[in-house]
């Protein structure tokens, strides 16, 4: 029942998860093209010729191969993590239309009167909703990560063909640095998740119960709150919020590497965290459970 849930998720809400997909495979195919693209340029040298067909991309080349290996993987890792950041950052939209539209998208339809016929518990149903927007979605854009990056190698070695360079030394040795990088993604993100996780559930919470722009609910709750609380000076509420939206916990360096990460986990704010989370999550079962149609 739950794999059958999952893939009910992805068939509903595809406008929502592939055209962001779509949209950096064509940037990305651009960029691939263009890298493997010859200009013919006219270089004229001091007592020789013209020489009408010399390829700028031969300077790149030779540039490349003559780095050393560290500095091939410190290239490489940049041009690995540039990738991962496009992606990453489409992720971000992807999961927060996906998860506000969760819920409410069930009620507008009307379909919800169709799901609640069927033997499946609200949370069951909610729980399905939140665990397909932080892991299912993250997986799928990871895999089209790690294929867009392998394009963009055998890319790079197709356009290095031809040239006065072992594809093999210059391109393919220095690419093991993207393992570790897949590794420091996943670690990285699981903690950001943790801690952007009452963000999540604030998300799902207002899908259960708005009735009409969700979206609105979504900033309007948040902004009268810390209007009230800087009107008496206080900023408490304000501060715990922004640090879960943009979570200050670790930073990643041009290769990947994660640092200072774990220093918060172990802390009261992150069983606050947790406490408020499963009060979010609470609260959308119970709306669920209570809801129909529009």
């Amino acid at each position: 029942m739950i794999p059958t849930l999952i893939r009910r998720e992805f068939w509903e809400h595809r406008n929502t998860f592939y055209p962001y997909v779509i949209v950096g495979l064509v940037v990305l195919a651009m960029l691939a093209i263009f890298s493997m693209g010859k200009a013919n340029v006219s270089v004229n040298h001091p007592g020789e010729s013209s020489r009408p067909d010399v390829q700028f991309l031969q300077y790149g080349v030779d540039l490349f191969r003559d780095m050393s290996l560290e500095d091939r993987r410190d290239v490489m890792g940049t041009a690995y993590l540039f990738i991962a950041a496009e992606f990453g950052l489409m992720l971000i939209f992807v999961v927060f239309f996906y998860l506000l539209d969760s819920l409410y998208r069930d009620r507008k339809d009307r379909s919800i009167l169709f799901w609640k016929s069927l033997p499946v518990s609200d949370l069951q149903t909610v729980g399905i909703k939140l665990f397909t927007g932080i892991v299912c979605v993250p997986v799928v854009y990871f895999l089209f990560i790690v294929c867009t990056q392998f394009l963009f190698l055998l890319a790079a070695s197709v356009a290095a063909l031809g040239y006065d360079a072992s594809v093999w030394r210059t391109l393919w040795e220095p690419s093991v640095v993207v393992f570790d990088q897949w590794a420091d993604i996943w670690i990285y993100y699981v903690i950001v998740l943790l801690w952007q996780l009452p963000l999540y559930c604030w998300l799902v919470f207002v899908s259960s119960f708005a009735r009409s722009v969700p979206f609105i609910w979504v900033f309007g709750v948040p902004l009268a709150v810390v209007t009230v609380e800087t009107m008496f000076g206080e900023a408490a509420i304000s501060t715990w919020i922004g640090h879960h939206v943009v979570p200050q916990i670790g930073k990643m360096d041009l290769t990947g590497s994660v640092v200072d990460i774990g220093a918060r986990i172990a802390s009261v704010d992150f069983l606050i965290t947790l406490i408020v989370s499963g009060l979010l999550l609470y609260g959308a079962v119970w709306f669920r459970g209570k809801a129909d149609e529009m």
